[in-house]
């Protein structure tokens, strides 16, 4: 019985990578999947990707292949960036220690979130750490917040056209709780007061990061 539980599990697996665009229909194997993700060229060049992709390939575990999954959205997300190799073989020539860091933080936020969609916001706040917009302490402060969100919420948030300020909007208040909003003066009117929201310093800190980030994505993901 446990056997068929750990193959019912790949399947469904395997059935939320295909869903997300992640594999072509010919998929016949785990070990397949995970050597296309090794063979990305972002993976060979970022410490410790490989390694952990290797370990994924041994076990085929259901929970192992989604955490794949999520790796190969960020990493595909990065490549969408002409220059980001030559970027990143600079920087983490500049600061071998800072990158390293970048790196296992990344890594370990990847694997416990759950949503495609923050990989990818990750990998766009990488692109601009990469580019040098923000440093290593903004970028592990920023994603560990985005990871506190709703990711709908977040991208409402980054892609408003001027910085919301006075903002009545619901995702201006869902997001308070990681600090990119907070509670401005209240408009009254007729009914009373209503509740509004400024954008932060860390929530400027964001849309900065995110436009940058977006910016170097010569070639959508």
């Amino acid at each position: 019985m446990p056997e068929k539980k750990q193959a019912s599990a790949i399947e469904v697996a395997k059935e939320i990578i295909k869903s997300e665009h992640f594999l072509s229909a010919a998929l016949e194997s785990s070990e397949i999947f995970i050597d296309q993700i090794i063979d990305l060229p972002f993976a060979k060049v970022i410490p410790g990707v490989g390694a952990v992709l290797e370990l994924i390939k041994a076990t085929s575990d259901a929970r192992d292949l989604i955490f794949a999954a999520k790796l190969k959205r960020f990493l595909e997300t990065v490549e969408a960036s002409d220059s980001a190799h030559k970027e990143w073989h600079e920087r983490a020539t500049d600061s071998p220690k800072e990158c390293k860091h970048v790196v296992e933080t990344l890594i370990l936020l990847i694997e416990q979130t759950n949503d495609f969609k923050k990989t990818e916001l990750f990998a766009i706040l990488f692109l601009a750490f990469v580019h040098r917009a923000i440093d290593a302490t903004d970028l592990s402060r920023l994603v560990q917040a985005v990871d506190m969100c709703f990711a709908d919420d977040i991208l409402e948030f980054v892609n408003a056209e001027a910085t919301p300020m006075q903002s009545e909007k619901r995702w201006m208040e869902y997001i308070q709780r990681a600090n990119f909003t907070e509670s401005g003066n209240k408009v009254f009117n007729q009914f009373g007061g209503t509740p509004v929201f400024d954008t932060t310093s860390l929530g400027n800190l964001l849309r900065k990061a995110y436009s940058v980030g977006r910016k170097q994505m010569s070639r959508e993901a």
